[in-house]
């Protein structure tokens, strides 16, 4: 994780914590036919996640939603099939809503580029069987993926 890029992300936090507008967020949860599911892992923090981010002006965000998997993976998933549940998160400092959509739109056979677009935010890109998940996934990426497989109840906070 480059010092630049960790500095970048505390000051963005930084400058978002006083604010007072609610902001949203999407993750998109794209898993493949054989159960793989889209992980990427950050250049500014540690572990693996779902593919998200914040939504720009005028988009919708099921439409973010795919532009970030895309953005942070490679890979472009065609549709969605529908909302896995919409999350608080207020650890963050400021309002924070995340909303997760889950795609089956990811063939089995699907092949992620070495390197994906957002080359100085995503370190890697992978899939992985959603009942081997890699060592030091996110604590929120994991319950979410337990709640869409029916292992827990759905969650209201991120």
């Amino acid at each position: 994780m480059s010092i630049l890029a960790r500095t970048l992300v505390a000051v963005r936090r930084r400058l978002l914590s006083f604010s007072t507008v609610p902001r949203i967020g999407v993750r998109l949860m794209a898993i493949t036919p054989d159960d793989r599911v889209l992980l990427v892992e950050h250049t500014y923090q540690p572990g693996w996640h779902l593919p998200g981010g914040g939504l720009k002006t005028g988009e919708r965000a099921e439409e973010g939603a795919m532009r970030e998997g895309w953005e942070e993976s490679g890979f472009r998933v065609g549709a969605v099939d529908g909302l896995l549940g919409l999350y608080a998160n207020f650890s963050v400092g400021w309002s924070d809503h995340v909303a997760v959509y889950v795609s089956r739109d990811i063939p089995s056979d699907t092949v992620l580029p070495d390197r994906p677009p957002a080359r100085l935010e995503i370190a890697a890109a992978a899939l992985f069987p959603v009942d081997r998940l890699p060592p030091g996934i996110c604590p929120s990426s994991l319950r979410r993926i337990e709640e869409w497989r029916g292992l827990r109840p759905m969650d209201k906070d991120w």
